[in-house]
């Protein structure tokens, strides 16, 4: 029955099995159709975690910490420490270290970057 079960193999004698019901946090980006199950995912912001199958909050990169790889599917964010000449200085699971900016020559450094915020200049 369309939506309520399918069967991935051709036989006329193993039942159908019935259909991955998504909820929660959890939307349907693929429908069960008659061979093939449905595919749910997470909500935006969350990821499947593969040993408990539910979903989870997507880590926060902290203040100094940029992405290095976003949270999607079954992998939680993977932040890195701002390296040398970057900086973070919001805590989210979005953004990467940027750039420090370069004073212009007609520019005075008042602050340094750091790997929580940005140089200034005047």
């Amino acid at each position: 029955l369309p939506g309520v079960t399918y069967s991935d193999t051709v036989s006329a004698t193993e039942p159908c099995k019935p259909c991955t019901q998504c909820v929660g946090l959890q939307s349907m980006s693929a429908p069960c159709v008659e061979s093939d199950d449905a595919v749910c995912r997470c909500a935006y912001g969350y990821y499947q975690d593969e040993a408990s199958g539910s979903c989870k909050e997507c880590r926060v990169c902290e203040v100094g910490f940029g992405l290095m790889f976003p949270c999607q599917d079954s992998q939680d964010t993977v932040c890195e420490e701002c390296p040398e000449g970057t900086f973070s200085s919001e805590a989210n699971f979005v953004d990467p270290c940027l750039p420090c900016t370069t004073c212009e020559d007609n520019e005075v450094l008042v602050k340094e970057c750091t790997a929580t915020s940005d140089a200034e200049c005047r």
